[in-house]
């Protein structure tokens, strides 16, 4: 019937072969192999006679008929049938049927039958080589890239994955041969504003980027998100955004847009959605590819965003939104390498931020001290102490949590940051309540959160002894930053000054021993502190503007820094000493620097906190020698040493201020 019907006009041939070839695709599937066979060598000879006529214009009934090729491959299991299928399975006439075609090998490319993918790999490299003219005219590269992209999914056969990727990267240059697509052209201008930013202009089908870039980039994309294997994701990564930085000068702003939108961004998008923990079958697959491929990724993105920063820039709030995401996670490792991208993204633009980029990032770094600022802390106090009171048996379980799909990360390191430096006589023994698991899971998100305040104000003072990046904050930007240091260290000195609330989280299994956030107090004190004095002795003109505000704010800072440290017990409290004296050293190396006037008007506060040192030991030679150095410049400045030893003193007081404490 197929036969002696094919010499039809086309329209009547469709219609009899939407029978036909339902028919072909039950029988190719029968469970007897003989009859399979019979249906595959028939319908093969069919294809042969249909192919050799010529395809009309506008007519795409070529991927009809080749259609039940991929449906007997696909639904078949003998291994035989797809043997004998994929033989045939090409001809230097097809058009439309190109796109069957590339089913059928996409089909093939999902088995896990060597013999299957390898043959069918072998003729799509093949074609490649031979017909790539043909599959491009017939627009049918993004049919091409689909199948490639699926060789590169396998699972079980790394090797033909790799080279699938290969054959990806090889079709560019061919491509940019092509005459039909002027993708090599350069695009003028760097206003991305308009374009990279708006989703008003929309990148049509008709697009040259589109129509060979996008699909390009997609199937990276698509290896990268849903690849089985670690070095085929990682190879299809690493491709993916040399591929952008080589030739990404060649796109229009509106098809950047569409690739950061589309392509980029989603990659983070575990980092926000619940669903796409989901694809994941495990939970050591989805550590595996956080902490090796999404981090990979960060990385590129954040250099990719540097080495295009003059088109990109308009995307930086989409950039500190990720990093932000990263940032904030439960996740140790995620954290960490968000705020070590978040320092390189500032580092490596500093000479190209503006003062509206840098309001966007001071306002991010308000909005990240905010949010791991554990205010429960202190809110629930009163729970906390009534549940120490109790003790009613609701503390008992396992302790563990898991937060938006992450399970949390408390190492012991983390613990010892926020216990105490001593521990009370009456509370010298470890607490034994366990939390039961709500309880547990609430302590550790706290616990998190403290290690991720600690690690923002390690970045802030990482950044802040940048010469570049100091120079370039605009003053108003710094102040915000420095009133976020501000607020972490109250917060760490209320909580350490509420011994009641301390002692009940450790009564109810909050810590091994009684809590603290001293490194946080004495951390953020010291960077903050830095900070004022360094904008307080800056004589840049816009820096004076703010000298009356940044005065206001460090003289009550170095007060309260050196009233706290002489309140300490130096024999029960020597963590704590330890960990103020840089700081109180820090505070009489500022005022040593401070010019004659300023120290006259400053000293009557200052000086008794000053004396008041000498009532305990001294710890440290650098403290000593602070000291030294003060009294030695009041001295000088009320005239109480003679001429002649000026000099010498000077001298050694400045070789003293190169010591380090």
């Amino acid at each position: 019937i197929s036969y002696y019907n094919m010499g039809r006009i086309r329209m009547e041939w469709s219609n009899v072969w939407a029978i036909l070839g339902e028919h072909f695709n039950q029988v190719g599937c029968h469970p007897n192999i003989n009859i399979g066979f019979f249906a595959i060598d028939s319908l093969r000879q069919l294809a042969m006679q249909f192919l050799a006529k010529e395809e009309l214009p506008h007519f795409k009934f070529q991927k009809d008929f080749l259609r039940p090729f991929e449906y007997i491959l696909i639904n078949n299991s003998n291994i035989s049938i797809k043997d004998m299928q994929m033989i045939q399975a090409k001809s230097h006439n097809i058009k439309s049927g190109w796109k069957s075609l590339f089913g059928v090998f996409s089909a093939a490319a999902r088995e896990d039958n060597e013999s299957i993918v390898v043959m069918a790999f072998d003729l799509v490299r093949s074609l490649i080589k031979d017909q790539f003219d043909d599959v491009v005219s017939n627009s049918n590269y993004p049919d091409l890239m689909v199948c490639l992209t699926e060789f590169s999914k396998n699972k079980r056969f790394q090797k033909t994955s790799l080279q699938a990727i290969e054959l990806i990267c090889a079709s560019i240059p061919k491509m940019l041969d092509y005459p039909q697509y002027r993708i090599h052209e350069p695009v003028n201008g760097s206003n991305g504003v308009e374009g990279v930013a708006s989703n008003n202009k929309v990148i049509t089908n008709d697009d040259p980027s589109f129509k060979f870039w996008y699909p390009l980039l997609f199937g990276f994309h698509d290896v990268i998100m849903n690849g089985e294997d670690l070095e085929v994701r990682t190879r299809a990564l690493n491709s993916m955004f040399d591929t952008l930085k080589k030739f990404g000068f060649t796109y229009s702003l509106e098809f950047w847009g569409a690739i950061c939108r589309q392509i980029l961004f989603p990659i983070f998008g575990i980092l926000r959605s619940r669903s796409d923990i989901s694809k994941f079958s495990s939970h050591e697959d989805m550590s595996v590819w956080l902490s090796t491929t999404m981090i990979q990724a960060l990385r590129n993105m954040i250099d990719l965003f540097t080495h295009y920063f003059d088109t990109l820039e308009v995307m930086i709030d989409g950039i500190l939104d990720l990093l932000g995401c990263c940032i904030i996670q439960e996740n140790d490792t995620l954290a960490r390498i968000g705020c070590s991208c978040l320092q390189q993204l500032i580092v490596d633009n500093v000479k190209k931020l503006d003062y509206d980029h840098w309001g966007k990032i001071s306002s991010k770094l308000v909005q990240l001290f905010e949010s791991t600022t554990p205010y429960n802390l202190l809110d629930e106090e009163r729970r906390f102490i009534e549940a120490a009171n109790g003790l009613n048996g609701m503390y008992s379980g396992q302790n563990g949590s898991s937060v938006n799909g992450f399970v949390s990360e408390v190492d012991l390191n983390t613990r010892s940051m926020i216990e105490d430096s001593y521990i009370d006589s009456e509370h010298s023994t470890t607490a034994t309540i366990q939390p039961n698991e709500q309880r547990a899971q609430e302590f550790n998100q706290i616990i998190i959160k403290c290690l991720l305040q600690l690690l923002l104000i390690d970045v802030v003072n990482e950044l802040l002894n940048n010469e570049s990046v100091y120079e370039s904050i605009p003053s108003v930007h710094l102040l915000i930053t420095g009133e976020c240091l501000e607020k972490s260290y109250l917060f760490a000195r209320k909580f350490n000054e509420d011994k009641s609330l301390r002692i009940a989280l450790w009564k109810i299994g909050f810590m091994k021993q009684l809590p603290n956030l001293l490194k946080q107090e004495s951390s953020s004190a010291s960077c903050y502190l830095s900070l004022l004095v360094r904008m307080y002795q800056d004589d840049s003109a816009e820096r004076k503007e703010k000298r009356d505000m940044i005065e206001q704010k460090l003289l009550p800072l170095s007060l309260q820094i050196c009233k706290h440290y002489n309140s300490l017990d130096h024999e029960s409290q020597s963590r704590n000493i330890n960990a103020w004296t840089p700081v109180v050293i820090s505070v009489l190396n500022a005022y040593v620097n401070f010019n004659n006037d300023d120290l006259l008007r400053f000293l009557p506060d200052f000086y008794p906190e000053a004396i008041d040192l000498l009532s305990h030991d001294i710890p440290t030679a650098g403290l000593r020698l602070a000291l030294r150095d003060l009294f030695m410049r009041v001295a000088l400045l009320h005239n109480l040493i003679p001429a002649s030893n000026r000099d010498r003193d000077t001298s050694d007081t400045q070789s003293y201020n190169s010591l380090d404490y």
